[in-house]
């Protein structure tokens, strides 16, 4: 009987069902694991198609501002002359070269990573396709097909001469275990399946990584330590500090090394093992789900066996500890219970111990690294960021865990149950010159950790999915969806009413060196190395995906820099299919991005609240970057300072676009499409700035926020009283063309402009 894998590929609309024919990868027919439905593509017709019945709005909206659609965008030898992209991501020039294809195509990617975010491999390789790799394996053109025919031959010393194979004993004398005999089939194969391939994986991966770091002169452990430590705050990272000599050339030095590593590493090559890998592991969770739903497993296996990769564990139903002494398992299995894990499913060094797998089937398990409760004491009962006696976490003190390949590959999947996570630094789906993925398929979950997690990538890919339950999530700083260079971070979670927070309340990291607001970095974030006004060692970023599926009632929260939005050549995507949902944030968050970046944010439908505390919030764009905002619909109310709703600053382009609903907006100044500039008689005067602010349908009130009231404190309820902007309501066609005075004789060609349009009737 064949097993059928609900999992699809982002290039078909239809299902791609694989179908394993081998008697040695037999299952019983079971539940399959959850999966979602694409949309159809519209009718072409208009040059705004995807803007569906409110294309003409469109064409409004640029005529009123004085451009067309050719002059909404970048000239590509202008941006040139500020360069600082080095490893620019073709995902960044989809969106930047044409900013129309930033309501499309970041719907397209969040409805291809719901569809298949069940597949750890599926959702990973979108994600190394945004970054420009693309290696994707099938069943029919890989060794699996070789592996599950040797499984089919060997029966029940499946495992054990798969043990063999990588140095762990003799099978004849491995199979005779009395702990052994008692591995469940779907077990057996599974982890014969994985071990099989992970013996290519690792070859893939010497071959990409450790080879030619030695060859270029770099010890992997070394690297390892530079690559892990982009995780932890350092006075370096911030753009403004004035450093001592010491502290600067050593971030100058580290720079170079990382760029040596960087043109050293073959990263198709690394990312093909990491798809071999997690195309095993995909079967494998199949595989033991539909065992389990057709007889549940017993509580009789526990079998252990050391390797010279790590520890193999296949443990049964009871509720069991794994990893208390610390030692690197290279793949665990637990069939069910409610288990304890201390790490597992990462990296532990560079060299023999960088590959991990932890598939846990069933249960209410707790993962939590033994350094998370000291992280947690300092971050909550210790001094806040500036007060004496106040440090950062170090890399000394933390491990990566549960789901993060650093300089190699970790995957988790749980496949049932209510679950906590506590990994403080690098984990839950986390990818460092490396691939790491947590999949999360049943239960009411909650995740907490401090940098690194839940979908982040740097130089790798990082993915994150839930697939079902109502779960919390909460970090700090580059989390919930991050790319940083040449990486893709995304986190996805597909149902119940779900709380995405970036803690604002434990300030840690600074912006400025002003320790009043957190700089989250989260949330769907694209981030980049900006050294124009340093070293001159600039590297573009890479791009950070939130979606969320399901229709919940949801929460979103961070401080600056966040919820879809980037910073210098990324891309940031925050996408929601619906529901009454809240979004709370501070200044560049909420498609608000400064410095060649591009920041997106999509709610599909629902009656939802929308809070910038201080600025730039709701499509804005600073510095040549884009900033959209898309509302599909519902009575909304917006409440923000200032720069929001479709505002251009410094030859940005931003959109704020609400579909309909009865909608309520509040700012307190400079906002609806209004640009402005910071220089004259300059180069800037010339390429185009534009903001459009378009407002559907529905009957709207626009509001003025009084000073000295904070949009956090407002309450959303009942009628707001403050007074009426005089320059929008319903119906309003607004030209922000000659709003700033320029000097007589400067050409404008396309020049600042801007519009506001409601195509509402009072």
């Amino acid at each position: 009987m064949a097993m059928n894998l609900p999992f699809r590929h982002p290039l078909f609309a239809g299902p791609v069902l694989l179908i394993i024919a081998c008697a040695a990868l037999h299952a019983a027919e079971g539940e399959a694991l959850p999966t979602t439905t694409a949309p159809l593509p519209p009718n072409h017709s208009h040059w705004a198609w995807w803007a569906g019945e409110q294309a003409p709005l469109f064409d409004e909206a640029l005529k009123t501002a004085g451009l067309d659609p050719q002059r909404f965008r970048f000239a590509p030898e202008v941006v040139g002359l500020w360069r600082g992209d080095t490893w620019r991501l073709p995902a960044f020039d989809l969106f930047y070269q044409n900013p129309w294809n930033c309501s499309p195509y970041a719907r397209d990617m969040a409805a291809t990573a719901r569809r298949v975010a069940p597949s750890i491999q599926e959702l990973q390789v979108q994600a190394q396709s945004a970054t420009g790799i693309r290696v994707r394996d099938n069943f029919y053109s890989s060794a699996l097909k070789v592996y599950a025919a040797m499984a089919e031959q060997d029966g029940p010393l499946a495992l054990a001469k798969a043990l063999e194979a990588i140095g762990a004993g003799k099978a004849d004398e491995i199979a005779a275990q009395p702990a052994y005999q008692k591995i469940p089939a779907a077990a057996n194969a599974s982890a014969a399946l994985i071990l099989r391939t992970f013996k290519d994986a690792e070859a893939f991966r010497r071959i990409a990584l450790l080879e030619p770091l030695r060859q270029a002169g770099l010890d992997p452990a070394q690297v390892r330590e530079l690559i892990y430590d982009d995780l932890f705050w350092g006075a370096d990272h911030d753009d403004d500090a004035v450093l001592p000599g010491d502290i600067r050339f050593a971030e100058v030095s580290k720079t170079l090394k990382m760029e040596k590593m960087a043109r050293a590493v073959d990263f198709p090559l690394l990312a093909r093992g990491a798809n071999l890998l997690a195309m095993a592991v995909d079967n494998a969770n199949q595989r033991l789900h539909n065992a389990n739903q057709e007889a549940p497993f017993a509580d009789d296996a526990d079998f252990t066996i050391s390797t010279p990769f790590g520890r193999v564990r296949i443990a049964g139903t009871g509720n069991d500890e794994h990893n208390t002494d610390d030692t690197h398992d290279l793949l665990t299995i637990d069939l069910g219970g409610n288990d304890r894990y201390y790490r597992g499913a990462a990296s532990s060094d560079a060299v023999d111990h960088a590959v991990s797998i932890l598939i846990d089937v069933a249960g209410d398990d707790h993962y939590e690294t033994r350094t998370a409760a000291a992280w947690l004491e300092r971050l909550e009962h210790g001094p806040r960021g500036g007060k004496p006696g106040f440090r950062q976490e170090t890399a000394a003190e933390h491990h990566p865990a549960f789901g993060c390949g650093l300089l190699g590959y970790g995957f988790l999947a749980d496949l049932a149950g209510n679950d906590r996570y506590v990994s403080p630094a690098g984990g839950l789906g986390c990818g460092a010159l490396g691939h790491g993925a947590l999949l999360e398929v049943a239960g009411d979950d909650s995740y907490r950790g401090d940098s690194g997690v839940l979908g982040y990538g740097f130089f790798g890919t990082g993915t994150f999915a839930d697939l079902a339950g109502q779960d919390t999530h909460e970090v700090l700083q580059k989390s919930l969806g991050y790319g940083g260079t040449k990486g893709a971070g995304f986190a996805v979670n597909l149902g119940g009413d779900d709380r995405y927070l970036a803690d604002v309340k434990n300030i840690k990291y600074s912006w400025f060196d002003d320790f009043g607001t957190q700089l989250s970095l989260s949330l769907g974030f694209g981030f980049g190395r900006r050294a124009d006004m340093g070293d001159g060692h600039s590297w573009a970023g890479g791009i950070g995906m939130l979606v969320d599926g399901g229709g919940g009632n949801d929460f979103y929260q961070c401080g600056i820099y966040g919820i879809g939005s980037a910073y210098w050549y990324a891309v940031g995507i925050c996408h929601d299919d619906g529901g009454n949902d809240e979004y709370i944030s501070d200044s560049y968050s909420i498609a608000s991005p400064p410095h060649f970046a591009v920041g997106i944010v999509i709610d599909e439908k629902g009656n939802d609240i929308w809070r910038g505390k201080s600025s730039r919030a709701c499509g804005f764009g600073r510095d040549f970057s884009i900033g959209w905002f898309e509302d599909g619909g519902g009575d909304d109310i917006y409440l923000c300072g200032d720069s929001a709703f479709g505002i251009s600053n410094l030859n940005s382009l931003a959109v704020c676009w609400d579909k309909g609903g009865n909608d309520t907006w509040v700012a307190r100044s400079n906002s609806f499409g209004q640009p402005y500039m910071e220089s004259e008689n300059a180069i800037r005067d010339i390429p185009v700035g534009c903001g459009l602010f378009i407002d559907g349908a529905g009957r709207d009130r626009y509001l003025k926020l009084p000073e000295g009231v904070s949009t956090w404190e407002v309450k959303a309820t009942g009628k707001l009283d403050f007074p009426a902007w005089d320059f929008i309501k319903d119906g309003t066609r607004k030209s922000w063309r000659n709003f700033i005075p320029m000097p007589k004789g400067t050409v404008l060609q396309p020049g600042v402009t801007g519009a506001a349009l409601d195509a509402g009737t009072e």
